[in-house]
């Protein structure tokens, strides 16, 4: 199983030297749901007909699931280690050696991709086998972190392409429904921000800032968001404060830049990291 696990990821490399990267957008709803759902479809047709052939079962061991884990990991370390710039002529040519393999962006790489969908066919497989055997009691913990991790990847994977980001400056007084994508694109937003008032807390030992907060109008109603704690506008979309500029004539505050990011998928995301970690602690319990 580990050669012919090998050629499937040599393949995948093959396509990303002679393509590049995939492109998520295809993904959109309802695209890639269809494409989630006909995996899924195909994978219950493959336990029900050949779930007792040594193909699948194979496929849905520990084993295999050690031969997918692996890589991925590997290939995970190496893509968040590398730089992302390079000086030297030597140093140009290792880098766009990388970027063709898509380690610069390898959650859009081919062997990333190739790599998740092997583990999601594991899982699935894995989950069929156990849910027809499974008694509730022994295996609860077990099927909880299990199926947290299938929902969150699921999730993740076939709503790749409904995720957008957009950025907008926001000035005082000044109301403005006028956003610009990662493609520099415009667009218009379905509700006007001002900005209201802008804060910024400094540190009593030495003076630096620890936290910037603002205080907007969203539609002539009050939101604060600050660094790391963003403002949902509803449950697919989130509005992040980014950075700010200063006025030059008295140094005030008088506009920030925020980011807009639309996820549609991220509550079943959520709820499949809450499943894994409640059957993590499942477990532990078990232990003691």
């Amino acid at each position: 199983m580990m050669k012919e696990y090998l050629i499937y990821l040599l393949g995948a490399v093959a396509i990303q030297l002679v393509t590049g990267n995939v492109d998520v957008s295809w993904t959109a709803f309802p695209v890639g749901a269809g494409v989630g759902a006909a995996l899924l479809a195909l994978l219950y047709v493959v336990d029900c007909e050949w779930g007792s052939s040594a193909c699948v079962v194979r496929w849905r061991s520990s084993r295999m699931a050690c031969i997918i884990l692996v890589p991925l990991l590997v290939w995970c370390v190496v893509g968040g280690c590398l730089p992302q710039s390079a000086a030297g002529e030597a140093d140009v040519f290792f880098s766009m050696c990388f970027h063709r393999l898509g380690l610069f962006d390898f959650p859009t790489s081919w062997p990333f991709v190739a790599q998740l969908v092997a583990l999601l066919a594991h899982l699935t497989l894995l989950l069929l086998h156990r849910l027809r055997r499974c008694v509730w009691r022994r295996d609860a913990s077990f099927l909880l972190v299990h199926v947290g991790v299938w929902l969150t990847l699921l999730a993740g994977m076939v709503g790749a392409g409904d995720v957008s980001q957009y950025r907008t400056v926001v000035r005082r007084n000044v109301a403005s429904n006028t956003a610009y994508d990662t493609q520099g694109r415009v667009t218009l937003l379905p509700y006007e921000l001002t900005l209201q008032d802008f804060e910024v807390t400094v540190s009593g030992a030495d003076g630096s800032p620890v936290q910037y907060a603002a205080t907007l109008l969203l539609d002539g109603q009050p939101c604060a968001l600050a660094v790391n704690t963003p403002h949902a506008v509803s449950l697919a979309e989130d509005i992040y404060l980014m950075s700010f500029d200063c006025s030059e004539e008295d140094g005030t505050i008088d506009r920030c830049v925020l980011q807009i990011v639309r996820q549609p998928w991220k509550y079943p995301m959520l709820v499949g990291l809450l499943m894994l970690l409640c059957g993590v602690g499942w477990m532990m319990v078990k232990l003691k």
